[in-house]
């Protein structure tokens, strides 16, 4: 349920209606705005974005994450999760259902990771995934941890979201 959720507060514009890519403060510098791309991008861009109606681009200036936007009441975006402790299944139902470990609780953090690998020069990227959020600062990647207590094998799920904007779905008119 938490993945299908914007990457941030910031990634949606309500006049455009579409999800950009947001700039960092602190993410990889490799992918940052880059100010001399010629022509295509006046105002910056990405190293190899295309300029074309539909794919996935940056704000026109310089926006970046509300890193401190949490909304539990109307959640938008990934982040409002974090912080929330969701409860057992029979908790949630009205009726008894007869489940293994249906008294447990997941308690919900999203932050930060960092997002340092090399981009450029090279055919093969290598990237460890990591587990631990950064102490401070934003990056290119959240990472959204459940951790499920109260059965009989505590575990922790990670899943990882990626400021990419989001790239129009394609479609023809037919007169």
């Amino acid at each position: 349920n938490i993945t299908s959720y914007r990457w941030d507060e910031n990634s949606y514009d309500p006049v455009t209606g579409k999800v950009y890519i947001l700039d960092t403060y602190n993410g990889d510098s490799e992918l940052r705005r880059y100010f001399s791309i010629s022509g295509s991008f006046p105002n910056g861009g990405l190293v190899g974005q295309i300029a074309v109606d539909g794919r996935r681009v940056m704000f026109d200036t310089p926006t970046y994450s509300d890193i401190f936007e949490i909304n539990y009441t109307n959640p938008n975006d990934v982040d409002d999760f974090n912080g929330q402790i969701l409860t057992s299944l029979l908790d949630m139902e009205d009726s008894n259902f007869d489940y293994l470990n249906s008294r447990f609780s997941m308690g919900v953090r999203v932050g930060f990771v960092d997002d340092s690998a090399n981009y450029q020069g090279s055919k093969s990227l290598t990237y460890n995934f990591p587990s631990v959020f950064k102490n401070s600062g934003d990056s290119n990647i959240k990472m959204i941890e459940v951790n499920v207590t109260g059965v009989n094998t505590p575990f922790v799920l990670r899943y990882y979201s990626y400021n990419i904007g989001e790239a129009q779905i394609k479609y023809k008119v037919f007169f």
